[in-house]
């Protein structure tokens, strides 16, 4: 659907229609029946907008804003996290 919040969250990611008007939904679904290339395209979109919002993304995000507000840098945090020990 052609909203706000799903062009700032998918970006080039998805293929927008009006929700108002259901040919509008039927066109976007046949242009990826019929064209290879926009399919294409259109999934290479989709896979680099889920990497965004993947956990692996945010914990960099996340562990990145602590080491700002702590202000370490990332060599003495990554010291601190190998030298704990592992396991019980």
């Amino acid at each position: 659907s052609d909203i706000p919040a799903a062009r700032e969250v998918l970006g080039d990611g998805a293929l927008y229609f009006n929700p108002d008007e259901p040919e509008s939904l039927a066109n976007i679904m046949q242009t990826i029946v019929d064209n290879p290339d926009a399919r294409k395209q259109l999934d290479l979109a989709g896979r680099q907008v889920l990497e965004k919002y993947s956990w692996k993304h945010s914990a960099r995000i996340l562990r990145s804003t602590y080491q700002t507000i702590l202000g370490l840098s990332e060599e003495h945090t990554d010291a601190r996290i190998s030298s704990r020990p592992t396991g019980s």
